[in-house]
């Protein structure tokens, strides 16, 4: 009788170890296919973005963008130059920045206000008024 049970036993552990093998037979399975179908979803992504016409949208996209750029810095030089006392915070404009200070004699740069000398010197003013000359 003890031995009966020990083959029952052993039967249902068999029955138990193959179910598992299967549950993961079909998970792998399913990976696989769920792999498969981001790679193709993937290469069709890639072959829609290839295409002529979208390859030459965003070229004209990226003209357009670059014309628009090139016309905000033209308005915003043309504005710096009309008023010595808006500050230019960036080195790109430094040219702008020498041409107010000759112009007018005084520029705002970096936060700092730089003033022409007669003589041609440049300067900034200290808290007692005194001159710190730069160039």
């Amino acid at each position: 009788m003890i031995e009966t049970k020990i083959l029952i036993s052993s039967d249902n552990y068999i029955a138990q170890f193959d179910r598992s093998y299967e549950k993961k037979r079909e998970d792998q399975v399913g990976l696989i296919v769920a792999a498969v179908l981001i790679f193709l979803v993937f290469c069709n992504a890639l072959r829609i973005m290839n295409k002529p016409e979208n390859v030459a949208k965003r070229k004209e996209q990226k003209r357009l963008m670059e014309e628009k750029k090139l016309e905000l810095k033209k308005a915003y030089i043309k504005k710096v130059k009309k008023d010595p006392l808006i500050n230019i915070s960036s080195d790109e404009y430094f040219e702008v920045h020498m041409q107010r200070l000759q112009k007018y004699g005084k520029s705002q740069y970096q936060g700092m206000t730089y003033y022409m000398g007669s003589k041609g010197g440049i300067y900034t003013l200290s808290a007692s008024g005194s001159r710190n000359y730069k160039y």
